[in-house]
């Protein structure tokens, strides 16, 4: 029953899809007009991506979700110098040019998502239909995001809101069939006299994947849900807005076993287990409240950014129903910044951004000892356009705190207490020679 109700709805959203293909032109459905030369990066402020110094790369929303994947990452990793690591059809990571885990920053609603990235069996949190657009830093952007950007960054943009007036509806639904995947998403958003507000419920499910020499891949089935909603006020001296989400998956985890004999896969029931997991599997809730506002002053604009999130993650290796690893991590991220308008060439920005951190284990196996983080970070940039060549430079200082707790497990030490401080200091200066009139 549920596949011919996503069938159905996949029906229905080509039908959408047709009908949007008419209003493409004037962009009325959408009430937005994209700018596909222009990007928001770790530059100062607003610039045209022929003019950035840095190599970005932009993936629009069409062209994310009609490259055939199972998850968000897997939808980007085609891209050149990006790659992933997985660990089963729901488990994604990302690689920038060979760098990824705690070497790169993902960036979703304003903030850097934070879970478990340093796993290679934890993915990335994020509902790819909510996503409009994907920025990809590739090199080191640590001046605008902190120590933790080293390889890359990768921003993920929502959808833009309706225009004043405009209520936006929308039905995705996917089909894949080497694992039978069933995905559909809801959202309704609308813009009334400037309140706006936006809802959205995803869920996806796949049984096991099948290749040619194995057939289907025992455990590599998983599920995924994921529900937001939005409110905010637009107003002429700018806008403030509130967004929670909630985000879970429900990864099997392939263990690869093999009979020693027949050199096949080993699977306790026959290897396709439709729709619900197996054993070992994990359970990942992903909590998320962002508080966002842009404010208008006579020299430029400040940007506010308040988040909170929780990762809950559990693992089941021997029962479907007792947890053996269970990580609870909270993290609390701040993000302050003033942008200058550009005068006479020169632009200037500042700011102040960090997070903290407390990590908890509530089970019975541990892979990481309970920890607090306090992570701050204040940089200043400034650029200069001078006829064709733009000048940008800036400077970062960092500092970190982290701190350990003794684990204590049958009456010996499992891991030791202790403190460090990581203070670091970053500065850039390009000139770059921007592209003349013409040229792409």
């Amino acid at each position: 029953m549920k596949k011919l109700i996503l069938l159905a709805l996949s029906l229905v959203y080509a039908t959408l899809m047709t009908a949007q293909s008419l209003l493409d032109s004037t962009d009325i459905f959408f009430g937005h007009l994209d700018l596909e030369e222009v990007t928001v990066t770790g530059a100062v402020g607003d610039m045209k991506l022929k003019e950035t110094p840095m190599p970005v790369m932009i993936i629009q929303g069409k062209e994310l979700h009609q490259a055939p994947s199972t998850n968000l990452i897997d939808a980007i990793a085609r891209q050149p110098g990006v790659s992933q690591i997985t660990t089963g059809s729901g488990i994604s990571k990302p690689i920038i040019r060979g760098l990824g885990y705690n070497r790169i920053v993902v960036i979703n609603d304003g903030v850097r998502q934070e879970g478990q990235q340093w796993g290679d069996e934890h993915g990335i949190e994020i509902d790819a239909n909510e996503v409009g657009a994907v920025e990809i830093l590739k090199g080191p952007a640590s001046l605008m995001y902190g120590s933790d950007a080293l390889g890359g960054v990768l921003v993920f943009k929502e959808l833009p809101s309706p225009m004043e007036g405009a209520i936006r509806g929308q039905i995705n639904a996917e089909y894949q069939s080497n694992n039978d995947l069933l995905g559909a998403s809801l959202n309704l958003a609308g813009n009334h006299k400037g309140f706006i507000w936006d809802a959205r419920f995803s869920e996806k499910h796949a049984h096991a994947y099948k290749n040619r020499l194995d057939g289907y891949v025992p455990n590599s089935q998983f599920g995924e849900r994921a529900f937001s909603l939005k409110a905010g006020l637009m107003r002429g001296w700018g806008f403030t807005k509130l967004k929670f989400g909630y985000y879970n998956v429900t990864p099997s985890i392939v263990e690869g076993e093999r009979d020693t004999v027949t050199g096949k896969l080993i699977s306790e029931d026959g290897g396709m287990l439709p729709y619900r997991h197996g054993l070992p599997y994990q359970r990942v809730h992903h909590y998320k409240a962002v508080s966002e506002s842009f404010i208008h002053l006579s020299s430029g604009f400040m940007k506010v950014i308040l988040g909170y999130q929780q990762n809950r993650r559990k693992e089941f290796e021997e029962s479907a129903d007792e947890y053996g690893l269970y990580l609870q991590l909270h993290t609390l991220n701040y993000d302050v910044r003033y942008i200058s308008d550009e005068k006479s060439g020169w632009k200037f920005s500042t700011g102040v951004n960090g997070m903290g951190q407390l990590s908890i284990n509530l089970g019975d196996e541990f892979l990481i000892p309970d920890y607090g983080l306090f992570d701050a970070g204040m940089y200043a940039t400034v650029s200069k356009r001078l006829k064709r060549w733009n000048f940008s430079g800036g400077l970062r200082f960092d500092y970190r705190y982290l701190n350990s707790k003794e684990l204590i497990e049958d009456n010996e030490i499992r891991f030791e207490k202790f403190t460090r401080h990581f203070p670091g200091v970053t500065a850039v200066w390009v000139p770059f020679v921007r592209q003349p009139k013409g040229c792409t």
